[in-house]
């Protein structure tokens, strides 16, 4: 059985969450990694740093199905997967502030911004996501 609930599906009981994201190259632990950005949970509603990471940490899915755009003029995308048990966020003890954010690295960066709305970003490494398929949407329709 399929059912969708807003932008997340759950599929024979498995929570899937889908993300789309950009490729971009940054320096995480003082090494260039090329990374899938994804913005996820807007925290607005918690209190505090602590609460924020805490309700990130927690398991809302069990798996992310994320849409990378490629290409300039192309219309074409990669779909990767990923488990949730491999996405890892750190603690709160982990957690800094770097100029108007709150920033975590483990094999990903994490960061909350405050100025949106405390939305909860990723960066992930490509190489640590599953790819599952490129898909070219450029279809010649009749006008």
């Amino acid at each position: 059985m399929l059912i969708i609930i807003h932008q997340d599906i759950i599929c024979n009981d498995i929570k899937i969450s889908c993300k789309s994201g950009k490729q971009n190259n940054h320096i995480i632990h003082n090494e260039k990694v090329s990374c899938l950005d994804i913005s996820s949970f807007r925290l607005g509603r918690f209190q505090n740093l602590k609460d924020q990471v805490d309700y990130c940490r927690q398991h809302h899915e069990d798996c992310f199905i994320m849409l990378n755009y490629i290409g300039d003029t192309a219309h074409k995308y990669n779909i990767y997967y990923l488990n949730r048990e491999d996405l890892n966020i750190g603690p709160y003890n982990m957690w800094d502030t770097v100029g108007l954010e709150y920033r975590c690295d483990t094999d990903i960066r994490a960061k909350i911004i405050p100025k949106m709305s405390h939305q909860l970003w990723m960066w992930i490494p490509i190489d640590t996501l599953n790819k599952i398929t490129t898909i070219d949407t450029n279809i010649n329709l009749p006008m």
